[in-house]
């Protein structure tokens, strides 16, 4: 049996480092443009990775509280079925 590496499917812990050294390599050295214009270029690359990271975790956040309501929600009336709709699906 193959050994699997200890790190395999974990994902970089700082992926922004890695873009920033692409941003850096790409505007100052192959564009040459000049420190101050790289540096706003790269302000607003990080803020959008953060908007992106507050974005994702919001949407698991709320993902994880709409399946916890329907993991605990239990079936009610004469009629129980073992599918339990959401409260929003009912006209």
């Amino acid at each position: 049996m193959q050994d699997v590496p200890r790190d395999a499917g974990q994902v970089h812990p700082h992926p922004e480092v890695f873009i920033g050294l692409v941003i850096l390599l790409y505007f100052g050295v192959l564009l040459r443009l000049e420190p101050m214009r790289v540096l706003i270029i790269l302000l607003f690359s990080l803020i959008g990775i953060a908007g992106s990271y507050g974005v994702a975790w919001f949407g698991m956040r709320i993902n994880t509280f709409a399946n916890s309501r329907t993991a605990f929600a239990r079936p009610r009336g004469p009629r129980r079925s073992p599918c339990t709709p959401s409260r929003s699906s009912r006209g």
